[in-house]
């Protein structure tokens, strides 16, 4: 008995090798997402600069100047504290 080999496929060129082009869409996939996410940091940046929009959080140390509801919060009680107070109260 014979055996009879079969010659083996030829390996396709690198540019269509299943392989390497998963290897290569992935990271081309990350850049790609990191420039998008870094175009939008600096639209963000030159747009609040442009505007003078404050984008921090001293609000939170002014006052709220609203009441709330059977709360003994006063009015000049900071919105931290009336942030606090709705989160409690939601609970």
């Amino acid at each position: 008995p014979a055996t009879v080999a079969f010659p083996r496929p030829p390996r396709p060129p690198f540019w269509r090798d299943v392989r390497i082009l998963r290897w290569v869409f992935q990271p081309a996939v990350l850049a790609v997402v990191v420039a998008v996410l870094a175009w939008l940091w600096s639209n963000y940046r030159t747009n609040a600069e442009r505007t003078n929009v404050p984008t921090d959080f001293d609000f939170l140390d002014r006052p709220s100047n609203f009441e709330i509801p059977g709360n003994p919060m006063s009015v000049t009680a900071p919105v931290r504290d009336a942030l606090v107070e709705g989160f409690l109260n939601t609970l």
